[in-house]
C-alpha cells in the first residue's frame, strides 16, 4: 500500500510534525514498507490455531463484599524506616 504525498502530509499534521520535502519522501517510504509488511500478515493461515480469547466457563469463588474496619496502619508502618503521626517520614526534597 503506497501512501500519497497528501496522505503523508495529513498524518504529519495530525501528529503535529513539521516535515520538509526530503523528510516527506523518506518517511513515506518507511510507512509504505511498514504497511506492506503488515499486509503480508494477512497471507498467514491461522485457521488451525485455537482461539485464546475465550474465557473459561468455570465459576470463581466469591466472598462477601463487606467493608474492612481493621486498622493496618501499625503493620504498614513497621516497614517504614521513619514514621511520625502515623505516616511515613521522608527527607525534604525541595527547598
Amino acid at each position: 500500500m503506497k501512501l500519497t504525498e497528501a496522505e503523508i502530509k495529513r498524518v504529519a499534521q495530525l501528529a503535529r510534525i513539521n516535515l520538509n520535502q526530503e523528510e516527506i519522501i523518506s518517511y513515506g517510504q518507511e510507512i509504505t514498507n511498514i504497511l506492506t509488511w503488515i499486509e503480508q500478515l494477512n497471507d498467514i493461515d491461522v485457521s488451525h490455531i485455537c482461539l485464546t480469547d475465550l474465557v473459561p466457563q468455570e465459576t470463581m469463588s466469591e466472598r462477601p463484599d463487606v467493608p474492612n474496619t481493621d486498622s493496618m496502619v501499625d503493620a504498614i508502618l513497621e516497614n517504614a524506616p521513619q514514621s511520625s503521626f502515623n505516616m511515613f517520614s521522608v527527607p525534604k526534597m525541595v527547598e
